[in-house]
Protein backbone atom coordinates (compact mmCIF):
# COMPACT_ATOMS: atom_id res chain seq x y z
CA UNK A 1 0.00 0.00 0.00
CA UNK A 2 2.73 2.35 0.71
CA UNK A 3 4.33 2.18 -2.86
CA UNK A 4 1.28 2.68 -3.84
CA UNK A 5 0.63 5.75 -2.25
CA UNK A 6 3.70 6.98 -3.54
CA UNK A 7 3.64 5.95 -7.08
CA UNK A 8 2.28 9.13 -8.54
CA UNK A 9 5.06 11.21 -7.15
CA UNK A 10 7.46 9.55 -8.80
CA UNK A 11 6.10 9.29 -12.09
CA UNK A 12 6.10 12.98 -11.58
CA UNK A 13 9.60 13.43 -11.31
CA UNK A 14 10.38 10.96 -13.91
CA UNK A 15 8.59 12.69 -16.18
CA UNK A 16 10.07 16.23 -15.12
CA UNK A 17 13.48 14.79 -15.16
CA UNK A 18 12.72 13.27 -18.85
CA UNK A 19 10.79 16.99 -19.93
CA UNK A 20 14.18 19.03 -18.70
CA UNK A 21 16.74 16.59 -20.47
CA UNK A 22 15.08 16.47 -23.99
CA UNK A 23 14.33 20.63 -23.56
CA UNK A 24 18.22 21.22 -22.21
CA UNK A 25 19.34 19.26 -25.49
CA UNK A 26 16.89 21.18 -27.68
CA UNK A 27 18.12 24.41 -26.85
CA UNK A 28 21.50 25.64 -29.30
CA UNK A 29 24.73 25.75 -27.21
CA UNK A 30 26.56 28.31 -29.22
CA UNK A 31 29.12 28.58 -26.22
CA UNK A 32 29.84 24.61 -25.26
CA UNK A 33 33.12 23.62 -25.96
CA UNK A 34 31.89 21.37 -28.99
CA UNK A 35 30.17 24.18 -30.97
CA UNK A 36 33.12 26.53 -29.95
CA UNK A 37 35.68 24.00 -31.55
CA UNK A 38 33.45 23.36 -34.84
CA UNK A 39 33.09 27.46 -34.98
CA UNK A 40 37.03 27.07 -34.96
CA UNK A 41 37.54 24.44 -37.49
CA UNK A 42 35.38 26.04 -39.84
CA UNK A 43 37.14 29.64 -39.86
CA UNK A 44 40.63 28.25 -40.49
CA UNK A 45 39.09 26.21 -43.18
CA UNK A 46 37.18 28.97 -44.79
CA UNK A 47 40.56 31.61 -44.22
CA UNK A 48 43.02 29.11 -45.95
CA UNK A 49 40.18 28.15 -48.62
CA UNK A 50 39.81 32.08 -49.17
CA UNK A 51 43.63 33.04 -49.57
CA UNK A 52 44.69 30.28 -51.48
CA UNK A 53 42.31 30.38 -53.93
CA UNK A 54 41.30 34.13 -54.08
CA UNK A 55 43.97 35.76 -52.48
CA UNK A 56 44.84 38.18 -49.43
CA UNK A 57 42.34 40.89 -50.18
CA UNK A 58 39.50 38.57 -50.63
CA UNK A 59 40.59 37.46 -47.08
CA UNK A 60 39.79 40.87 -45.69
CA UNK A 61 36.67 41.25 -47.51
CA UNK A 62 35.42 37.85 -45.92
CA UNK A 63 36.29 38.90 -42.34
CA UNK A 64 34.68 42.13 -43.25
CA UNK A 65 31.45 40.29 -44.43
CA UNK A 66 31.77 38.15 -41.14
CA UNK A 67 32.05 41.44 -39.07
CA UNK A 68 28.97 42.89 -40.33
CA UNK A 69 26.71 39.62 -40.04
CA UNK A 70 27.31 39.87 -36.49
CA UNK A 71 30.14 36.90 -35.75
CA UNK A 72 32.33 38.01 -32.21
CA UNK A 73 35.81 36.58 -32.05
CA UNK A 74 35.75 36.30 -28.25
CA UNK A 75 35.29 32.39 -27.43
CA UNK A 76 37.19 31.77 -30.66
CA UNK A 77 40.25 33.48 -29.18
CA UNK A 78 40.13 31.88 -25.80
CA UNK A 79 39.77 28.41 -27.86
CA UNK A 80 42.74 29.03 -29.99
CA UNK A 81 45.11 30.12 -27.08
CA UNK A 82 44.26 27.77 -25.34
CA UNK A 83 44.68 25.22 -27.93
CA UNK A 84 48.14 26.63 -28.31
CA UNK A 85 49.28 27.69 -25.05
CA UNK A 86 48.47 31.29 -25.28
CA UNK A 87 50.16 31.41 -28.81
CA UNK A 88 47.92 31.58 -31.74
CA UNK A 89 47.96 28.73 -34.25
CA UNK A 90 49.85 28.07 -37.54
CA UNK A 91 48.74 27.70 -41.32
CA UNK A 92 51.24 26.25 -43.21
CA UNK A 93 50.86 27.83 -47.11
CA UNK A 94 52.69 26.92 -49.87
CA UNK A 95 54.30 30.07 -51.82
CA UNK A 96 56.96 29.52 -54.41
CA UNK A 97 60.35 31.61 -53.70
CA UNK A 98 60.67 35.28 -53.20
CA UNK A 99 56.57 35.28 -52.12
CA UNK A 100 57.23 35.80 -47.80
CA UNK A 101 55.78 39.58 -48.47
CA UNK A 102 52.71 38.25 -49.70
CA UNK A 103 52.73 35.90 -45.80
CA UNK A 104 53.87 39.38 -44.22
CA UNK A 105 50.99 41.22 -45.37
CA UNK A 106 48.38 38.78 -44.71
CA UNK A 107 49.72 38.19 -41.12
CA UNK A 108 49.81 42.54 -40.60
CA UNK A 109 46.21 41.93 -42.22
CA UNK A 110 45.10 39.51 -39.52
CA UNK A 111 45.66 40.90 -36.73
CA UNK A 112 44.42 44.55 -37.77
CA UNK A 113 41.75 42.66 -38.14
CA UNK A 114 41.23 41.54 -34.51
CA UNK A 115 42.08 37.95 -36.02
CA UNK A 116 45.66 37.61 -33.45
CA UNK A 117 44.99 34.14 -32.57
CA UNK A 118 45.18 32.79 -36.72
CA UNK A 119 48.68 33.17 -38.39
CA UNK A 120 50.21 31.81 -41.92
CA UNK A 121 53.38 30.62 -42.30
CA UNK A 122 55.21 30.23 -46.20
CA UNK A 123 56.30 27.06 -47.52
CA UNK A 124 58.49 26.92 -50.40
CA UNK A 125 57.17 24.93 -52.85
CA UNK A 126 59.58 24.52 -55.39
CA UNK A 127 56.83 23.75 -58.40
CA UNK A 128 54.97 27.64 -58.06
CA UNK A 129 56.39 29.95 -59.84
CA UNK A 130 55.78 33.49 -58.56
CA UNK A 131 55.90 35.47 -61.26
CA UNK A 132 54.02 33.45 -63.58
CA UNK A 133 50.06 32.64 -64.27
CA UNK A 134 48.05 30.44 -62.65
CA UNK A 135 47.34 27.14 -64.72
CA UNK A 136 43.70 27.64 -65.28
CA UNK A 137 44.76 31.12 -66.66
CA UNK A 138 47.70 30.48 -68.70
CA UNK A 139 45.96 30.03 -72.03
CA UNK A 140 44.12 33.37 -71.81
CA UNK A 141 47.39 35.33 -70.52
CA UNK A 142 49.13 34.04 -73.30
CA UNK A 143 46.21 35.61 -75.53
CA UNK A 144 46.60 38.53 -73.77
CA UNK A 145 50.26 38.73 -74.28
CA UNK A 146 49.76 38.10 -78.32
CA UNK A 147 47.66 40.98 -78.60
CA UNK A 148 49.28 43.23 -76.70
CA UNK A 149 52.69 42.50 -78.40
CA UNK A 150 50.74 43.11 -81.90
CA UNK A 151 48.99 45.52 -81.30
CA UNK A 152 51.07 48.33 -78.76
CA UNK A 153 53.53 48.40 -80.50
CA UNK A 154 52.35 49.29 -84.20
CA UNK A 155 50.24 51.95 -82.39
CA UNK A 156 53.67 53.43 -80.73
CA UNK A 157 55.20 53.11 -83.98
CA UNK A 158 51.99 54.91 -86.14
CA UNK A 159 51.65 57.86 -82.59
CA UNK A 160 55.52 58.18 -83.16
CA UNK A 161 54.64 59.14 -86.81
CA UNK A 162 51.79 61.40 -85.50
CA UNK A 163 53.39 63.23 -82.96
CA UNK A 164 56.62 64.22 -85.45
CA UNK A 165 53.67 66.00 -87.72
CA UNK A 166 51.93 64.38 -90.00
CA UNK A 167 52.11 67.59 -92.09
CA UNK A 168 55.51 68.21 -92.30
CA UNK A 169 56.36 65.07 -93.50
CA UNK A 170 56.00 65.81 -97.23
CA UNK A 171 58.27 69.06 -96.42
CA UNK A 172 61.28 67.55 -94.86
CA UNK A 173 62.97 64.68 -95.23
CA UNK A 174 64.49 65.01 -91.82
CA UNK A 175 61.43 65.12 -90.39
CA UNK A 176 60.20 62.02 -91.74
CA UNK A 177 63.81 60.53 -90.48
CA UNK A 178 63.33 61.55 -87.19
CA UNK A 179 59.45 60.07 -87.64
CA UNK A 180 60.70 57.48 -88.29
CA UNK A 181 63.83 56.79 -86.05
CA UNK A 182 61.20 57.42 -82.72
CA UNK A 183 58.57 55.06 -84.77
CA UNK A 184 61.05 52.04 -84.74
CA UNK A 185 62.23 53.01 -81.30
CA UNK A 186 58.55 53.13 -79.62
CA UNK A 187 58.14 49.80 -81.49
CA UNK A 188 61.04 48.20 -80.38
CA UNK A 189 60.50 49.01 -76.79
CA UNK A 190 56.82 48.14 -76.73
CA UNK A 191 57.70 44.79 -77.93
CA UNK A 192 60.05 44.39 -74.94
CA UNK A 193 57.71 45.76 -72.32
CA UNK A 194 54.68 43.83 -73.32
CA UNK A 195 56.92 40.47 -73.40
CA UNK A 196 58.72 40.81 -70.92
CA UNK A 197 55.96 42.76 -68.28
CA UNK A 198 56.71 39.97 -65.83
CA UNK A 199 60.41 40.50 -65.55
CA UNK A 200 59.82 43.99 -65.31
CA UNK A 201 57.32 43.48 -62.70
CA UNK A 202 59.79 42.23 -60.07
CA UNK A 203 61.47 45.68 -60.59
CA UNK A 204 57.92 47.09 -59.96
CA UNK A 205 57.13 44.75 -57.02
CA UNK A 206 60.49 45.89 -54.87
CA UNK A 207 59.71 47.24 -51.78
CA UNK A 208 63.14 47.86 -50.00
CA UNK A 209 62.79 51.30 -48.97
CA UNK A 210 64.65 53.55 -51.70
CA UNK A 211 66.71 55.41 -48.85
CA UNK A 212 67.55 52.51 -46.01
CA UNK A 213 69.64 54.92 -44.03
CA UNK A 214 67.75 56.31 -40.76
CA UNK A 215 69.20 58.71 -38.08
CA UNK A 216 69.10 56.94 -34.21
CA UNK A 217 67.31 58.94 -31.77
CA UNK A 218 70.24 59.72 -29.74
CA UNK A 219 71.82 61.22 -33.44
CA UNK A 220 68.74 63.32 -32.87
CA UNK A 221 68.44 64.66 -29.33
CA UNK A 222 72.56 65.86 -29.99
CA UNK A 223 71.89 68.06 -32.85
CA UNK A 224 69.86 69.89 -34.74
CA UNK A 225 71.24 69.11 -38.36
CA UNK A 226 70.32 65.49 -37.70
CA UNK A 227 66.82 66.12 -36.57
CA UNK A 228 66.63 67.45 -39.50
CA UNK A 229 67.90 65.33 -41.74
CA UNK A 230 65.74 62.27 -39.57
CA UNK A 231 63.01 63.99 -40.55
CA UNK A 232 63.64 64.04 -44.45
CA UNK A 233 64.20 60.59 -44.28
CA UNK A 234 61.13 59.54 -42.25
CA UNK A 235 59.10 61.58 -45.25
CA UNK A 236 61.06 58.87 -48.14
CA UNK A 237 60.21 55.80 -46.01
CA UNK A 238 57.13 55.24 -48.20
CA UNK A 239 59.17 55.92 -51.51
CA UNK A 240 60.40 52.21 -52.50
CA UNK A 241 62.76 50.97 -55.35
CA UNK A 242 60.13 50.35 -57.40
CA UNK A 243 59.28 53.67 -57.59
CA UNK A 244 62.69 54.71 -58.28
CA UNK A 245 63.26 52.03 -60.99
CA UNK A 246 60.04 53.07 -62.42
CA UNK A 247 61.19 56.74 -62.43
CA UNK A 248 64.37 55.85 -64.20
CA UNK A 249 62.41 53.90 -66.98
CA UNK A 250 59.69 55.95 -68.08
CA UNK A 251 62.76 58.89 -67.94
CA UNK A 252 64.84 56.74 -70.21
CA UNK A 253 62.01 55.99 -72.55
CA UNK A 254 61.40 59.51 -73.49
CA UNK A 255 64.82 60.31 -73.36
CA UNK A 256 65.83 57.41 -76.11
CA UNK A 257 62.93 58.71 -78.47
CA UNK A 258 64.27 62.32 -77.98
CA UNK A 259 67.65 62.12 -78.48
CA UNK A 260 66.62 59.42 -81.93
CA UNK A 261 64.76 62.40 -83.38
CA UNK A 262 67.77 65.20 -82.51
CA UNK A 263 69.93 62.27 -84.07
CA UNK A 264 68.10 62.45 -87.18
CA UNK A 265 67.44 66.18 -87.58
CA UNK A 266 71.22 66.48 -86.97
CA UNK A 267 72.24 64.09 -89.79
CA UNK A 268 70.21 66.29 -92.49
CA UNK A 269 71.48 69.28 -91.23
CA UNK A 270 68.70 70.45 -88.77
CA UNK A 271 68.93 72.13 -85.77
CA UNK A 272 67.22 70.60 -82.87
CA UNK A 273 67.56 71.45 -78.91
CA UNK A 274 70.77 71.35 -77.28
CA UNK A 275 70.99 68.52 -74.86
CA UNK A 276 70.68 70.15 -72.03
CA UNK A 277 67.46 71.05 -72.92
CA UNK A 278 66.58 67.28 -74.00
CA UNK A 279 67.14 65.90 -71.01
CA UNK A 280 65.24 68.96 -68.92
CA UNK A 281 61.96 67.82 -71.68
CA UNK A 282 62.79 64.03 -70.93
CA UNK A 283 62.56 64.28 -66.83
CA UNK A 284 59.62 66.80 -67.96
CA UNK A 285 57.24 64.37 -69.97
CA UNK A 286 59.27 60.80 -68.33
CA UNK A 287 57.87 62.81 -64.92
CA UNK A 288 54.67 62.79 -66.48
CA UNK A 289 54.49 59.60 -67.27
CA UNK A 290 55.80 58.23 -64.02
CA UNK A 291 53.10 60.36 -62.22
CA UNK A 292 50.39 59.03 -64.86
CA UNK A 293 50.56 55.32 -65.33
CA UNK A 294 53.91 54.67 -63.90
CA UNK A 295 53.26 54.72 -60.53
CA UNK A 296 49.84 52.24 -61.31
CA UNK A 297 52.46 49.93 -62.07
CA UNK A 298 53.68 49.95 -59.00
CA UNK A 299 50.33 49.83 -57.20
CA UNK A 300 49.65 46.88 -59.47
CA UNK A 301 53.44 45.63 -58.79
CA UNK A 302 52.52 45.66 -54.77
CA UNK A 303 49.07 44.08 -55.13
CA UNK A 304 50.80 41.29 -56.55
CA UNK A 305 53.79 40.84 -54.35
CA UNK A 306 50.93 41.03 -51.35
CA UNK A 307 49.01 38.07 -53.23
CA UNK A 308 45.74 40.07 -53.99
CA UNK A 309 45.53 39.71 -57.58
CA UNK A 310 46.86 37.14 -60.06
CA UNK A 311 49.40 37.68 -62.61
CA UNK A 312 46.41 37.69 -65.35
CA UNK A 313 44.79 40.43 -63.97
CA UNK A 314 47.94 42.33 -63.10
CA UNK A 315 48.65 41.98 -66.85
CA UNK A 316 45.25 43.15 -68.04
CA UNK A 317 44.69 46.36 -66.08
CA UNK A 318 48.46 46.99 -66.79
CA UNK A 319 47.88 46.71 -70.81
CA UNK A 320 44.56 48.50 -70.42
CA UNK A 321 46.55 51.75 -68.02
CA UNK A 322 49.64 51.83 -70.56
CA UNK A 323 47.52 51.43 -73.50
CA UNK A 324 46.37 54.92 -72.41
CA UNK A 325 49.77 56.49 -71.20
CA UNK A 326 52.52 55.15 -73.40
CA UNK A 327 50.31 56.96 -76.82
CA UNK A 328 49.89 60.23 -74.96
CA UNK A 329 53.44 60.17 -73.65
CA UNK A 330 54.64 59.65 -77.28
CA UNK A 331 52.21 62.20 -78.32
CA UNK A 332 53.87 64.39 -75.95
CA UNK A 333 57.33 63.94 -77.23
CA UNK A 334 56.66 65.76 -80.26
CA UNK A 335 57.51 69.29 -80.68
CA UNK A 336 54.41 71.41 -79.75
CA UNK A 337 52.51 68.78 -78.59
CA UNK A 338 54.19 68.61 -74.72
CA UNK A 339 51.30 70.74 -73.20
CA UNK A 340 48.66 68.24 -74.91
CA UNK A 341 50.32 64.95 -73.99
CA UNK A 342 50.72 66.19 -70.42
CA UNK A 343 46.95 67.10 -69.91
CA UNK A 344 46.00 63.60 -70.91
CA UNK A 345 48.33 61.73 -69.06
CA UNK A 346 47.24 63.85 -65.76
CA UNK A 347 43.69 62.42 -66.61
CA UNK A 348 44.72 58.83 -66.68
CA UNK A 349 46.52 60.14 -63.02
CA UNK A 350 43.16 60.99 -61.44
CA UNK A 351 40.98 58.65 -63.15
CA UNK A 352 43.00 55.71 -62.29
CA UNK A 353 46.35 56.06 -60.29
CA UNK A 354 45.31 58.38 -57.47
CA UNK A 355 42.76 55.68 -56.53
CA UNK A 356 44.62 52.58 -56.93
CA UNK A 357 47.75 54.53 -54.83
CA UNK A 358 44.84 55.43 -52.14
CA UNK A 359 43.95 51.88 -52.28
CA UNK A 360 47.29 50.58 -51.62
CA UNK A 361 47.65 52.60 -48.15
CA UNK A 362 43.85 52.08 -47.42
CA UNK A 363 44.49 48.34 -46.58
CA UNK A 364 45.73 48.87 -42.96
CA UNK A 365 42.92 51.14 -42.03
CA UNK A 366 40.15 48.93 -43.52
CA UNK A 367 41.77 45.97 -40.92
CA UNK A 368 41.47 48.40 -38.59
CA UNK A 369 37.22 48.89 -39.47
CA UNK A 370 37.13 45.32 -39.55
CA UNK A 371 38.48 44.99 -35.71
CA UNK A 372 36.55 47.88 -34.48
CA UNK A 373 33.46 46.13 -35.80
CA UNK A 374 34.59 42.58 -34.10
CA UNK A 375 34.88 44.70 -31.18
CA UNK A 376 31.14 45.59 -31.33
CA UNK A 377 29.96 42.29 -31.95
CA UNK A 378 32.26 40.81 -28.72
CA UNK A 379 30.36 43.81 -26.85
CA UNK A 380 27.21 42.45 -27.64
CA UNK A 381 27.54 38.95 -26.89
CA UNK A 382 29.01 39.66 -24.03
CA UNK A 383 26.30 42.15 -22.55
CA UNK A 384 23.17 40.07 -24.36
CA UNK A 385 21.53 43.59 -25.51
CA UNK A 386 22.07 45.67 -28.66
CA UNK A 387 25.05 47.62 -29.30
CA UNK A 388 24.37 50.93 -27.89
CA UNK A 389 23.81 53.93 -30.30
CA UNK A 390 27.73 55.01 -30.06
CA UNK A 391 28.63 50.93 -31.33
CA UNK A 392 26.47 51.43 -33.81
CA UNK A 393 27.66 55.17 -35.09
CA UNK A 394 31.09 53.27 -35.06
CA UNK A 395 30.00 51.00 -38.16
CA UNK A 396 29.66 54.14 -40.17
CA UNK A 397 32.61 55.51 -39.31
CA UNK A 398 35.65 56.06 -41.49
CA UNK A 399 34.51 55.80 -44.50
CA UNK A 400 37.82 56.47 -45.98
CA UNK A 401 39.24 52.86 -45.25
CA UNK A 402 36.32 51.53 -47.05
CA UNK A 403 37.94 52.61 -50.06
CA UNK A 404 40.18 49.80 -49.61
CA UNK A 405 37.39 47.37 -50.78
CA UNK A 406 35.66 49.59 -53.85
CA UNK A 407 38.12 47.66 -56.28
CA UNK A 408 38.14 44.11 -55.17
CA UNK A 409 40.87 42.14 -56.58
CA UNK A 410 41.11 38.60 -56.44
CA UNK A 411 43.27 35.95 -58.06
CA UNK A 412 40.00 33.94 -59.93
CA UNK A 413 38.98 37.55 -61.86
CA UNK A 414 39.68 39.03 -64.76
CA UNK A 415 39.85 42.35 -66.43
CA UNK A 416 36.41 42.40 -67.55
CA UNK A 417 34.44 40.95 -64.02
CA UNK A 418 36.75 43.33 -62.38
CA UNK A 419 35.53 46.46 -63.66
CA UNK A 420 32.01 45.43 -63.43
CA UNK A 421 32.38 44.92 -59.78
CA UNK A 422 33.70 48.00 -58.97
CA UNK A 423 32.17 50.00 -61.29
CA UNK A 424 28.90 48.06 -59.26
CA UNK A 425 30.78 49.07 -55.97
CA UNK A 426 30.99 52.32 -56.71
CA UNK A 427 27.45 52.78 -57.59
CA UNK A 428 26.27 50.82 -54.30
CA UNK A 429 28.17 53.84 -52.08
CA UNK A 430 27.04 56.85 -53.54
CA UNK A 431 23.38 54.61 -52.95
CA UNK A 432 24.72 54.42 -49.33
CA UNK A 433 24.46 50.30 -49.38
CA UNK A 434 27.04 48.22 -48.69
CA UNK A 435 29.29 46.15 -51.11
CA UNK A 436 31.83 43.42 -50.36
CA UNK A 437 33.07 40.34 -51.75
CA UNK A 438 31.46 39.03 -54.31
Amino acid sequence: MNKMKYRPFVAFVCAFSIVFQVSAAAIPRENTPSSVEESARQLQSELTETLGRQGTQSLMLFLRQKAESGMALASLRHYFFDQNHGQPVIINEAIPEKAQPMIRFVNTQLRLSGVDFIQFRGVIDRTLKLNEPLPSQARLYRKWVKFRTLTFPLLGAASGIFQAGVVQLSNSVAKTASAVAQALAVFGLEVNFSVFSKKWNILWSDEHPMIPYRVSLPARDASCVARLLGRLLDATRGVTRADMWNFLVNVAYTGVLISLSNAALGHFGISHPGAFASVGKSLVIGSSGFLAFGLSQVALGKAFARGELSELLRFQLETLIVGWGAFWRNVGSAPHMGVVGTVMLYSLALIVTAPLLAKTFLAGRYAQKTARLFAVNDETARSGESPCSELLKMKNQDWLGDFYGLAPFSKQKQVGLFLKQTLQNVKSTFAGQKFGLQ
